[in-house]
């Protein structure tokens, strides 16, 4: 019956996600849950778990507009309070040479800003690759003076002044292959939220349609409270899947 096939094709996409895993060494624990929809069943799982950082995965040939701005998007964000991580890649994160990582306004006032950050961080310094950061002159003071010395993170990046979260034109010319773009977002009403991120799926479609890229919506929880050297010296694949 149609349940039986939707929970074969479940155990099918389930098996392959480990073999994957596998491949790249990393130990997958598999979940399979009965819920009244996906929203609901990922909303309950990451309370029950306490899952603080969740992975979505766009399909390379989906749309973002399809993808993004449905239900599901919509309900983590208002439901939960962990740091959404939504990606879309067209290629291994291994043959990536350059990130750009697009920060907002006042971004680093929010309480679970480092926590992601630190994370992202960490690749540039697994993969040896160019990490490129564009925002304000106030985030950017507050990245040198804290990095090194609060948060115990040495890495370099190159700085360039975005005034304007909307002004993505110059960000697309600094685009080459092999790029990777990772976007700061943020809820609606936390002291870094702009208009304009209400439409990232458009902006994305317009500048980066063929570009990989990260959406990364800060988690609600008072992690700055953390000691700073939590993620300092956490491999690629534990920063992942934790």
């Amino acid at each position: 019956n149609e349940n039986t096939e939707t929970i074969n094709n479940a155990n099918k996409l389930i098996n392959s996600s480990i073999k994957y895993a596998a491949s790249a060494d990393i130990r997958l624990k598999s979940l399979l849950r009965y819920d009244l929809n996906i929203a609901s069943g990922i909303i309950n799982t990451i309370k029950e778990r306490h899952i603080q950082h969740f992975f979505i995965g766009i399909h390379e040939k989906a749309s973002i507009l399809d993808s993004f701005f449905g239900n599901l998007t919509s309900d983590l964000l208002k439901k939960s309070d962990s740091s959404i991580y939504i990606s879309k890649l067209f290629q291994p994160i291994n043959t990536i040479k350059k990130y750009i990582l697009v920060l907002p306004p006042n971004t680093h006032l929010e309480s679970g800003f480092i926590d992601w950050f630190m994370r992202i961080m960490q690749i540039s310094m697994n993969t040896g690759s160019k990490f490129v950061v564009y925002t304000n002159n106030e985030t950017h003071i507050f990245l040198q003076t804290n990095l090194r010395t609060t948060f115990k993170i040495s890495v370099d990046y190159v700085f360039k002044l975005l005034l304007d979260f909307k002004d993505l034109q110059q960000i697309a010319d600094d685009v080459a292959d092999n790029s990777m773009i990772i976007f700061n977002l943020a809820r609606k009403n936390s002291v870094s939220h702009d208009n304009s991120m209400d439409r990232i799926g458009n902006l994305i479609n317009k500048y980066f349609n063929h570009v990989n890229f990260i959406l990364v919506y800060t988690n609600n929880f008072e992690s700055s409270k953390r000691d700073g050297n939590t993620f300092a010296n956490v491999p690629l694949k534990g920063m992942l899947i934790n």
